[in-house]
């Protein structure tokens, strides 16, 4: 009876508007309050897990990643010494050809020399008249049988005198010397141009025995 009548009497309230019973919506009331905003849970989508900052604030921002543009407040890197600056090309240090090496300068008589050690053994070192090859009986004579220094030579009738015979002798090179068997002296060629005189000289060394 008693719980009858408390029904009763709570049916009354109600109708009579002493108190309303709410009524539960399925939509989220609207939050006024920043304070009530709702924490979201974490999610579990394994695609989002290591997003966000190593303390788990979650900003967003991939750190593997440089990001673009200068950094504020960054110092320019300087080149190091002796290294271009990024962005510059350098052109290759010319080349130079190495100083070719001073050639010793040849001898004047080098091949003269070649070929005197080549006919060495052409002619033997003995005594001989020296004949025209025009006129057997034309030979080399010293004029007036002289035996002096400068005395000349020319061609003149065999006649089997001293003053026509010269003896032949070979230097270390192969160059030969006539020395006229009456004076001792060489048979000498006064100068290097066509029709120098010949005539006898006393010996002589080096570059004079030459010319």
């Amino acid at each position: 009876m008693l719980k009858r009548r408390f029904l009763v009497l709570l049916s009354s309230l109600i109708l009579a508007g002493a108190f309303t019973v709410p009524a539960y919506a399925e939509t989220e009331a609207p939050v006024d309050d920043p304070q009530d905003v709702p924490i979201s849970e974490p999610s579990s989508d394994p695609d989002e897990e290591g997003e966000g900052l190593p303390d788990g604030t979650g900003s967003g921002v991939d750190e593997t990643e440089p990001a673009e543009g200068p950094v504020e407040g960054a110092a320019p890197v300087e080149p190091a010494e002796g290294e271009p600056a990024e962005g510059l090309v350098t052109a290759p240090a010319p080349l130079t050809a190495p100083a070719p090496e001073e050639a010793e300068e040849p001898s004047p008589y080098a091949e003269l020399d070649a070929r005197a050690t080549a006919a060495k053994d052409v002619l033997a070192d003995d005594t001989y008249y020296i004949g025209s090859s025009l006129n057997n009986m034309q030979v080399i004579d010293v004029a007036y049988g002289s035996t002096e220094p400068g005395g000349n030579v020319l061609v003149w009738e065999w006649n089997g005198d001293d003053n026509q015979k010269w003896e032949a002798s070979h230097d270390e090179t192969g160059y030969v010397s006539l020395r006229s068997v009456l004076s001792g002296l060489l048979l000498t060629v006064g100068g290097d141009t066509a029709g120098a005189n010949v005539d006898q000289q006393a010996d002589l060394s080096g570059d004079e025995a030459r010319a």
